[in-house]
């Protein structure tokens, strides 16, 4: 049967196929190389705000030059299909590896966990979040002779916002949401790159005792229970674990993202610390290990011997918070250059009375579930200046609703994370600043909202209230272009999660 061609690519086997499309093994003709070809589905090819996003994230990945980030020789369309042109390793990924022999010793663990940290602080210096880290996401190659394994993080270089199509078949939702951080379930949220060290948290927990942190059939009880339940000690689940290991693990999965290690090699060094017998180390403290490569040319951003503090206003600055996805299509490609990452080495950790506290923030169940629906594509609008149930801001006591937007109008939401467009009604009266001053509703998801002006200075802002359907709070801030025309953005903080476009009547 004769091969398979792909512009300048002569395909030659399946790899692997997933819910984005499909990995194969091709010779690259131009070079006389084998590669591994990724050829996404035709559907995500031809929407074009994904297309764009891929695109971007892949240029982003091509430019990391950490060595186990797999990769990216070339990417682009070809007849209509985008693809992604990528190192082809020999290996078996850490799902398998878990699945045929069980649990990993701890040290090869903890090795594994160090390499991945490598990938993931590169990758968040240069404002990449992955999104998927998970064990099959994770590639073991051999290295020659009698040398560790090396592992590979991949699949970087799909741009797919976790509010796409992908995570609306179950079992890929629950794939990817059993290492899902807490705030990625929460409406309008999605984290920034500390929701990848609480995922490797998990993946740490996975190799230390074979099985998920939180094991589940169900995508609801998966939620809860990183939302709301404590998350497992190994050591009580394996015998002869050093009991080090639980409180690094319980430090990477706590709630609060401030209470966790603030960058992943801070939690490869702990571990790493662990198995060592020296205890787990206390992310911030002084005896915290430095973390190669974790900053600039000096290391980890910090005098030697130090990590910045959880919750410190300096302990994220050096990575940058846009959310751009990974997805996961069963590659399994491989030789591996290189070494296995240096281990770290650290103290011991100060009595338990003095770690962090890990409260869990006190979410309601019934905000998990939006979540959910938020992942799956719905359209939501992100608070700004307050937290749900406080009152409006007070403005100026004379600040009224702005004359020519008073009255009925309709038009079009578009969401640029997701590509996404729906229809918006909006009623609006005359009020004062801290008075509802009208309704809003979208065509889909049946979302309802009270609308209360909060001030009015050059923008008219107003806070958005559910009343009805899956939406959350937030805000909307409208400028007047026209007689007839107004146009609005909902924002966090500064960045713009949503835009409309409405006309009168």
């Amino acid at each position: 049967m004769a091969s398979e061609r792909f512009g300048p690519y002569r395909i030659e086997g399946m790899i692997g196929r997933g819910s984005m499309g499909e990995v194969h093994r091709a010779t690259d003709l131009r070079k006389e190389r084998t590669v591994a070809l990724k050829r996404l589905s035709v559907a995500h090819s031809g929407d074009e705000g994904f297309a764009t996003r891929f695109r971007r994230e892949a240029e982003m990945t091509a430019r990391l030059h950490e060595p186990h980030v797999i990769p990216i020789h070339d990417y682009g369309e070809i007849d209509g299909q985008l693809y992604l042109d990528m190192r082809l390793v020999e290996g078996i990924d850490l799902s398998g590896a878990i699945a045929a022999s069980g649990p990993l010793d701890p040290q090869r663990a903890v090795a594994v966990v160090e390499q991945v940290a490598a990938a993931l602080d590169a990758a968040h210096r240069a404002a990449l979040i992955h999104r998927d880290v998970k064990p099959s996401n994770i590639l073991l190659a051999q290295t020659e002779g009698s040398g560790p394994e090396f592992a590979y993080l991949i699949d970087f270089g799909i741009a797919a916002s976790l509010r796409d199509s992908r995570l609306t078949e179950q079992s890929t939702l629950i794939g990817t949401a059993a290492y899902m951080a807490p705030e990625r379930f929460m409406p309008g949220a999605g984290g920034d790159h500390r929701v990848d060290v609480y995922a490797l948290g998990c993946v740490l927990h996975e190799t230390l005792v074979g099985k998920q942190p939180f094991p589940s059939g169900s995508i609801h009880q998966l939620m809860h229970a990183h939302v709301h339940e404590p998350a497992p000690r190994p050591g009580s689940l394996r015998a002869g674990l050093p009991q080090a290991l639980d409180e690094v693990v319980a430090i990477a999965m706590a709630k609060d993202p401030d209470q966790r290690y603030q960058r992943a090699g801070e939690l490869a060094a702990a571990a790493r610390a662990a198995v060592s017998g020296v205890g787990a180390v206390v992310p911030g403290s002084p005896s915290s290990p430095t973390i190669p490569g974790a900053g600039g040319p000096g290391g980890a951003g910090g005098p030697a011997g130090s990590a910045a503090a959880p919750g410190r206003s300096d302990s994220t600055d050096e990575f940058a918070r846009p959310a751009l996805a990974g997805t996961k299509q069963g590659t399994k490609p491989g030789t591996a250059p290189g070494t296995a990452s240096g281990t770290a080495s650290g103290t011991q950790a100060p009595p338990p009375s003095s770690l962090p506290s890990r409260r869990p923030r006190l979410w309601l169940v019934a905000g998990v579930l939006l979540g959910l629906l938020v992942l799956g594509g719905t359209g939501y609008l992100l608070a700004r200046d307050y937290l749900p149930g406080q009152a409006a801001p007070p403005g100026p006591a004379a600040a009224r609703l702005p004359d020519g937007l008073v009255g009925t109008w309709n038009g079009t939401q578009n969401e640029p994370a997701s590509g996404r467009d729906f229809g918006v009604r909006v009623d609006l009266t005359s009020g004062a600043v801290g008075e509802r001053v009208g309704e809003m509703s979208f065509s889909v998801f049946d979302c309802r909202f009270d609308l209360v002006l909060n001030g009015v200075q050059g923008t008219t802002d107003m806070a958005a209230r559910p009343i009805a359907g899956p939406c959350s709070e937030g805000v909307v801030r409208a400028t007047e272009a026209g007689p007839d025309r107004f146009t609005y953005e909902t924002l966090a903080g500064d960045q713009v999660v949503a835009t409309g476009d409405l006309t009168r009547g």
